[in-house]
């Protein structure tokens, strides 16, 4: 059986980002090893500043795990001109594909403006061109292979988290996407609350914020899932 955590939004460097808590995720991945560590997002806070990247990267290097899939959230990327320049520099392509063994992982970009205006990227959209890019990657699958995707963005509105206006702009064709495909776990962050949905046989999971104190709703915590 292998293992698979999935932690998101560390907002590392920041204000918001709790040292003890990074020391102890630190600590409890030492001990769990898991065969995959997925990261979906907000590595960082100040809009895909390049030190903040840079020191998230140092400290993800840290965690032990046998293979990591790393993608970026809205505000690791910048506002303007070629928003994932910084991201790329850091961390290298964010679309990446990990077929090994019995499971199929893609990790894709969702941090795409899919409102004009939308500065700090926070309602994603992927778009067709990315709708045929996962078909083509899923379709190389084997039939038995547990297949899953990352991304930042969430599909579905999370309960408890006030009023939500963040989920992916075209989140409707991405599920379709994903049905069609075969996908059986989307794994996602954002809005720092960890909730599973199941769409038929599609399972939709988010991950809290694991080491900050950015909260949306009453609920204070912190989480990630394994």
């Amino acid at each position: 059986m292998k293992t698979i955590a999935h932690i998101s939004d560390l907002h590392v460097s920041s204000e918001y980002w709790i040292p003890p808590l990074g020391d102890r995720l630190a600590q409890e991945m030492e001990r769990l090893n898991p065969d995959l560590l997925i990261v979906a997002g907000d590595l960082c806070f100040h809009d895909g500043d390049l030190d903040e990247l840079r020191q998230a990267k140092t400290y993800l290097d840290g965690l032990r795990c046998r293979q990591r899939l790393i993608v970026p959230g809205n505000h690791d990327v910048s506002g303007c001109g070629d928003a994932l320049a910084n991201y790329r520099a850091v961390f290298g392509d964010p679309f990446q594909v990990i077929n090994e063994d019995g499971f199929f992982a893609v990790g894709i970009d969702s941090t795409e403006v899919g409102v004009p205006g939308d500065q700090w990227h926070s309602q994603g959209y992927l778009g067709a061109p990315i709708y045929d890019w996962l078909r083509r990657q899923f379709a190389t699958a084997d039939a038995n292979d547990f297949k899953l995707l990352a991304m930042h963005h969430h599909l579905i509105a999370v309960p408890g988290t006030g009023n939500d206006q963040n989920i992916l702009l075209d989140a409707g064709d991405v599920i379709e996407v994903h049905l069609e495909s075969g996908v059986d776990l989307v794994l996602g962050g954002h809005r720092h609350r960890g909730h599973l949905w199941q769409v038929e046989n599609l399972r939709i999971l988010h991950s809290g914020t694991c080491t900050s104190c950015r909260y949306y709703g009453e609920e204070k915590s912190n989480s990630y899932n394994i």
